[in-house]
Formats: C-alpha cells, structure tokens, sequence
C-alpha cells in the first residue's frame, strides 16, 4: 500500500469512530450517510490491510490495528491542521508585534535592514527593539518580554535556548596617524599599548582577550566602556587602540575617521546567536521574522 494515497475523509471517519462507538453516530458528526461512511472503513481496511473494527452488540469497538490507526490520525489530522493554521496566519500578516533586542551593534548595523526587508513584505507588522547586553537580553527573553534576543557567544541561560546565527569578524582599529597604523606589525607591538576595551564580561571582550592572550599580548588597558559607538570615538580621539566589530567599524573605516590596523596573526571572529524563549510558541509574526533572520543578506 502507498501511503500517500491514504486520503483523509477515512482518517476523519476512524477518528469519529473511535470517539462514537458506532457507525451511525461516527457519520452523523461528518454529515455521511452510514452506507458512505461504511464503504470508507472498508476502503480504509482494504488499503492498511487489516481490520480496523470488531462489532460489539449495537457498536463496534477498535482492534489493536485499529487504535494504533487511530493515534497516528489524530497526529497526522492535527498537523494538517496546524499547517493551515499557519498558511493563513502567514498570509494574514497584516498586525502584529515583534519583539527583538540586541547589543549596539545588532541593533544598529544588523538589524535595522532585516526589519526593513521583513516589513517591505509585512508592513502591518511593528517591531519593538530593546538594545542591552546579552545578561539582560537573556533575562528579557526567559521572562518573556522578548520574542527573540539577538547575543554574543558564548552564552547560557535558564529557560532559552540559543542557537548559533552569523559570524562577527573583528578589526582592530586606531586613529589617522596612529603609531601602529599603515603597515602589518607583529602582535608584540600591542604589548603596552593604550587600549580601550568593551566592558568586562561582555563577549566581544572575552573573544579579544583570549585572542591576545593566545599572541601572548597585553595591552595597557587605559579604558573600559559599555558602548562600541563610545568605543569608536575615544579611539578617533587618540586615546587608544580597541579591537570592535568589523560591521560597527565599517562606515568610519570607509570614511577616514579611523584606520584599521594589521597585527599578524591576530585574525578575530565572534559569533552571534538567536535567543527563544524554551517551550514558547512563537506566534506567526515571529516566525516568519526568524526565517527573514536565519536567512540574513550580510551573513559572511
């Protein structure tokens, strides 16, 4: 027997039958005639092979073929359902709330186009945004405040689950003119060196740290700040080197406000991942943004 050619009307039926106990009634309930609804048990039987119903007295009762049927239909139905269920949800999407957060550079160099593409198709949909660090963005998320949290890795918290997302390449980074800037170096030239780091704990620090230390590197740490935007301007001021997200640093790169720096063999990457709520339901809106994020323009 193909199972795809099972047709659904004799599932329904089984399903009936087993909440009814007769044929009669199990028909009634999906408005059938008892000669259509027995020639469908027949027909349901003649393609599983076995019998499906014993007759007792005035009803019938399930064989064993028949309730293990039974289970897999009730499964096989309620997915279906759910299938439309979501169809038309997706193609419904005309309201609706998305609630994500990320760090300053989520926020701000990622996830501004992946809501502008969600909502060239969806514009019915809006979006609440919350920048934080990871501690809060895993909190928000476990209490659910959040739909999604967009965190460095690595990172844990009780009740989400995270998935890993895209890489984050690292630039170290200093100002025009900069004793270290114009050519490759090796990394020792860092030792000493003023440097301005992202606040402790956060993952961008944890990843440049270790990358130091593996060089067997120690800069002079002249500063420690929470915001890579803050980051970026007291470099531009000739306080210090710092080592951010290349995505942050692009557009000041580009535009001469600072000078990327070449240690050999220092080549950095972070990684974000995907924060969700364990055993949430995401509704239609957040899906369909998580399949807009999971398929990201800028993903290298």
């Amino acid at each position: 027997m193909n199972e795809s050619e099972l047709e659904l009307a004799p599932l329904r039926l089984i399903v009936a039958l087993a909440a009814h106990g007769t044929v009669t009634e199990a028909a009634a309930s999906l408005h059938l005639s008892q000669p259509a609804a027995t020639h469908q048990l027949r027909r349901l039987e003649r393609q599983l092979g076995v019998v499906l119903v014993e007759r007792r007295g005035r009803g019938v009762a399930l064989t064993a073929a028949g309730r293990a049927t039974v289970a897999r239909a009730v499964r096989a139905l309620a997915e279906l359902a759910g299938l439309g269920d979501d169809l038309r949800a997706l193609a419904g999407l005309q309201a609706g709330e998305v609630r994500v957060g990320g760090g300053t550079t989520a926020t701000i160099h990622l996830l501004p186009g992946l809501i502008a593409t969600f909502r060239r198709r969806w514009p019915g949909v809006g979006f609440f945004v919350r920048e934080a660090g990871t501690p809060e963005l895993l909190a928000a998320v476990a209490a659910g405040e959040l739909d999604v949290g967009v965190v460095g890795l690595p990172a844990a918290h009780r009740g989400v689950a995270i998935a890993p997302w895209l890489d984050d390449p690292v630039v170290f980074i200093g100002w025009p003119g900069a004793p270290l800037a114009g050519r490759p170096f090796k990394p020792a030239r860092l030792t000493d060196a003023p440097f301005i780091h992202a606040s402790a704990g956060s993952p961008i620090r944890a990843t440049v740290e270790a990358g130091l230390f593996a060089a067997g590197v120690a800069p002079r740490t002249v500063m420690a700040l929470e915001s890579v935007e803050a980051i970026k301007a007291c470099v531009a001021a000739g306080l210090g080197y710092a080592a951010v997200s290349a995505r942050a640093a692009a557009r000041d790169l580009q535009e001469g406000r600072l000078v990327a720096l070449a240690p050999r063999g220092l080549a950095l990457s972070r990684r974000f991942g995907l924060a969700l709520r364990e055993g949430a339901a995401p509704d239609a809106a957040v899906r369909a943004f998580l399949d807009v994020l999971r398929s990201p323009p800028d993903a290298g």
